[in-house]
């Protein structure tokens, strides 16, 4: 009788080892990676934000590049997302990474310049002057220029602030008799506000974008002045496309790690510009 009791607790015990515990939790996953502009340069101090690509969190974890211009995104669980980079002066169409348990998912993006161009022609062709002087032209070769400005390396005028121009000359003519060989698409003047005692702000939006400027003017000596202007704006991208086909087929046969839609047309996310 003892004999069959010990029997029994022994194969109670040995079914209790086999039966298996509840799931544990998935480990969360990381993204990492490198950004660098067109010519290899590493960018430090660019926006790095990750999303849910379905939709589903509309906060998202942000990092920054170092000094060497990678980053870390970590402790993100598994599933597909959407990662946005923003430095002011520079674009970069957002990237969609998908994140294993426990894996570390790499991202090396190369960031443009964001240039200007006349009569379809490239901006190595137009001509961008301040207050009458020649702007100097950016150290990066533009590559996502949509077969118009690739290979281009052009002035950058994102860093003008809108509310700081006075008024703008364009000259659409070829102007290479006066300006030079660089002139042959036109000529764009930028003239700056040099009032002394003037200020102004401005607050705009629409939908899920907005902007804040100011500016102002102070005396400097008897015939001297001070302009200092701001901008700051941030805008989400928009959305206004349907789901194309050939996803809605993938996600017919049962695919859940297709958003909705897949093909994203409309305004880039900017961030902190």
């Amino acid at each position: 009788m003892k004999l069959d009791m010990k029997r029994r607790i022994g194969l109670a015990l040995a079914a209790a080892m086999l039966v298996p515990g509840p799931a544990g939790a998935q480990q969360p996953g990381t993204i990492s990676g490198t950004v660098t502009d067109a010519t290899g340069f590493v960018l430090p101090g660019v926006t790095v934000e990750a999303r849910d690509a379905t939709g589903v969190g509309e906060v998202g974890e942000v990092t920054f590049t170092d000094g060497t211009g990678q980053f870390t995104l970590s402790g993100l669980a598994p599933g597909t997302y959407e990662v946005t980079f923003t430095l002011p002066g520079f674009n970069a169409p957002p990237q969609v990474v998908e994140v294993g348990p426990g894996a570390t998912a790499m991202l090396d993006v190369e960031m443009d310049m964001r240039l200007v161009n006349l009569r379809n022609m490239v901006p190595d062709h137009t001509v961008i002057l301040v207050n009458g002087k020649r702007r100097h032209r950016v150290v990066v070769i533009a590559r996502l220029g949509n077969g118009i400005a690739d290979g281009a390396q052009g002035p950058d005028i994102s860093v003008i602030p809108f509310i700081a121009i006075r008024q703008a000359e364009v000259l659409r003519d070829g102007a290479a008799a006066q300006y030079g060989s660089d002139a042959i698409a036109g000529v764009m003047n930028f003239q700056l506000k040099d009032a002394s005692e003037h200020s102004c702000n401005g607050i705009g939006g629409q939908g899920q974008a907005f902007s804040v400027a100011g500016n102002t003017g102070l005396p400097l000596g008897e015939n001297g002045f001070v302009n200092l202007s701001l901008e700051y704006g941030n805008a989400d991208q928009t959305n206004r496309s349907i789901q194309r086909t050939d996803a809605q087929d993938i996600v017919s046969a049962g695919s859940t790690n297709i958003r909705n839609p897949a093909q994203v047309w409309g305004s880039l996310h900017i961030e902190d510009d």
